[in-house]
């Protein structure tokens, strides 16, 4: 078949499937934007949303709101899910912003960073809470859950005694349902600038 006959949609598709499956892209690498792909394939909004769907769909990518679409980091077993947020350390050190399988989720220790690893919100519990839980909030909405599946949350301080600062956020961000909730004191972080950082254990109701 002629190339250009090929709906814009497959064009897209094979555009990012073929350098994932020759290896060229490896896992966690970041796939071209959606306005990227509009403008190179003169096409809208709704047919390169179409293909991205599909790759999603066939394991190849996943997608992050806030942070885009990357390489999935591997084909999943049936009933797994692994979600990436696209921050640098995930794809060096082999592991999954969360996972779910089934009704279960769970995350990793998330740190109150950009999508380039920066720590944000210095000096300041309050916000390197909120970034944090922002962080997951989008992992959540990836693995077509909600704040309102979520059972536990766990926060992790240098400084216990500013547990109210943090409250303040988990109070703002997690709204409608009220999880478990725990402050644990640590003695220091892999990066001097981090002062809080976050995980929530989640069960998907309706599965």
């Amino acid at each position: 078949m002629n190339r250009q006959a090929l709906p814009a949609y497959q064009r897209i598709k094979n555009h990012i499937s073929r350098p994932i499956t020759s290896g060229r892209w490896q896992a966690g690498d970041a796939v071209p934007s959606e306005h990227a792909l509009m403008q190179r394939f003169d096409v809208s909004r709704m047919t390169v949303n179409r293909a991205m769907r599909e790759l999603v769909a066939e394991g190849l990518i996943t997608r992050t709101r806030g942070s885009g679409s990357f390489v999935a980091l591997k084909k999943a077993p049936p009933g797994r899910l692994e979600v990436t947020s696209g921050r640098p350390w995930e794809t060096r050190f082999s592991y999954s912003r969360a996972v779910r399988v089934g009704p279960f989720f769970q995350t990793s220790l998330t740190s109150p960073a950009d999508a380039q690893g920066r720590i944000l919100f210095l000096g300041d519990v309050y916000g390197q809470t909120r970034q944090s839980l922002s962080v997951i909030g989008a992992a959540l909405e990836a693995a077509s859950m909600t704040w309102q599946d979520v059972v536990a949350t766990r926060i992790y301080m240098l400084d216990t005694t500013l547990w109210a600062d943090a409250a303040r956020a988990h109070a703002e961000i997690v709204v409608g349902v009220r999880p478990a909730l725990s402050f644990i004191g640590v003695a220091n972080f892999f990066d001097p600038d981090i002062l809080v950082e976050t995980e929530v254990t989640a069960w998907a109701q309706s599965a």
